[in-house]
């Protein structure tokens, strides 16, 4: 389950990344997008890090 976890997170984040330098660079309307979909994965890997983490102790 962890495994899963770090790759969202990684997924996450490099989407994020991605959306925000599109954002700043305004190149086009998507970006924006990119940005909250990104940061939504790297919530969901951390809600359900968090609840995996919580069911296991």
């Amino acid at each position: 389950m962890q495994n899963i976890t770090k790759i969202a997170l990684s997924w996450g984040g490099f989407v994020m990344v991605a959306g925000i330098v599109g954002t700043l660079q305004k190149t086009s309307s998507n970006n924006g997008a990119l940005a909250i979909a990104g940061a939504v994965v790297i919530a969901g890997a951390m809600i359900s890090g968090a609840i995996a983490d919580h069911k296991s102790k």
